[in-house]
């Protein structure tokens, strides 16, 4: 890997809470690297004006939520949050950060997204001059090659220009990486269709399941929708919230929001945030004033995103979080909302709900270094050598039992 583009950059001084500053000679494109936590709240309104300018219309691309991301769970990481700018103007963010991690029992420096598994999509935000600010974030990157042994930029979109780019920036200048898709991706439902048509889509067997699941509902009470959202009401909901989730076998395997001091950090934090700019909806099927069945979920850009949910296994039997899920539907159509992304994987309770699906793959860059080259050889050459192997060998083994 070529370390020629260290020669575009020009150091300047460093102010406190950066580990990194430089200029572009003749761009006048200027890059920081803060280390500082304090950068959040400091850029927020530069943060927020830049995704309008780009048009970003995801919530997991804002300030508020790398913010609470960072004050739950960043202790074990070393801050590296990028910005890029052009005369002053705020041109583009990089959320980063630099850690230890394992990979294939190999100890090695990652640069990566802000991100971990509560982080559904990660993107660069960057403004409409793409490819320029692109490239130099891309140059930037490089000339700090001798930190880090992979670069690890997780869930991209599909569509996603820092996918695309990074990528054929690489392969132009011949440098190891790879691009890895989960499918079928995550589930979302397309809400053009009116609530009628909609219903019409899902299967007969389904529509009759449903009918006969709302029947047994009411002859045990009275069902309601609760969506909270005013600021007073939001701490005892998540409690509630919190609570139901934490019921079944979410509590058993440790991964219920309250069974994780961190999660529940910030969870708790992200809403708050979201409640003061209105973007907060939590989600409750309520059985005769008691909460069943739990959605948190982010109101963005005429879009719902649902980001948890949880059901009380005591009320099983009803299958609360698929009545629940029918009721958001409904009032989403209603209120004339583009889409409601179900995130996470598509698993069958999802698929039951839609066709569509969002692929979003993973772009890992590896250094020059022994560890990134080996790095490259595990992930790119001998891990899926292995998978077909294993693969091939119930066949063969077939095979060979039926001669």
């Amino acid at each position: 890997m070529s370390l020629e583009s260290t020669e575009r950059w020009t150091d300047v001084t460093q102010a406190p809470g950066e580990s990194s500053r430089l200029r572009e000679p003749g761009t006048g494109l200027e890059i920081r690297s803060n280390c500082n936590p304090d950068i959040f709240s400091q850029l927020q309104p530069e943060w927020d004006e830049l995704c309008a300018r780009a048009h970003v219309k995801s919530p997991f691309l804002e300030c508020r939520w790398f913010r609470s991301w960072w004050q739950a769970f960043g202790k074990d990481h070393q801050l590296q949050l990028v910005t890029i700018r052009r005369s002053g103007q705020l041109q583009g963010v990089l959320p980063l950060m630099l850690s230890q991690a394992w990979i294939f029992g190999i100890p090695c420096r990652r640069l990566g997204a802000i991100s971990n598994e509560h982080t559904p999509r990660f993107d660069f935000i960057l403004s409409d001059e793409s490819k320029q600010i692109h490239q130099a974030a891309w140059e930037y990157l490089l000339a700090r090659q001798p930190e880090w042994d992979i670069l690890d930029l997780p869930r991209l979109p599909e569509t996603s220009e820092t996918l695309h780019l990074l990528s054929r920036f690489a392969d132009e200048r011949g440098i190891r990486h790879s691009i890895w898709k989960k499918a079928p991706g995550s589930p979302w439902v397309d809400m053009e269709a009116s609530w009628g048509d909609y219903l019409q889509q899902r299967s007969a067997g389904f529509r009759k399941s449903l009918r006969r699941k709302f029947r047994q509902l009411s002859s045990a009470g009275r069902y309601v929708l609760e969506t909270v959202t005013e600021p007073d009401a939001i701490d005892q909901a998540l409690a509630d919230g919190f609570q139901i989730e934490a019921k079944g076998w979410k509590n058993r395997s440790k991964t219920a929001i309250a069974t994780q001091t961190e999660a529940l950090v910030f969870y708790t934090r992200l809403a708050r945030d979201l409640t003061e700019t209105g973007n907060l909806r939590l989600h409750f099927l309520a059985l005769d004033d008691k909460r069943i069945a739990f959605d948190y979920s982010i109101f963005r850009h005429n879009r719902l995103y649902s980001l948890k949910s949880g059901l009380d296994i005591d009320h099983a039997k009803h299958s609360p979080g698929t009545l629940l899920l029918y009721l958001i539907l409904e009032k989403a159509h209603g209120e004339e909302l583009l889409e409601l992304d179900l995130l996470g994987t598509a698993d069958e309770f999802k698929m039951q709900w839609t066709r569509n699906t969002r692929p979003n793959p993973w772009l890992l860059v590896y250094s020059d270094s022994i560890r990134g080259r080996l790095l490259f050889l595990l992930k790119v050459r001998a891990v899926p050598a292995i998978k077909r192997m294993i693969q091939r060998f119930p066949a063969t083994m077939r095979r060979k039992d039926q001669t």
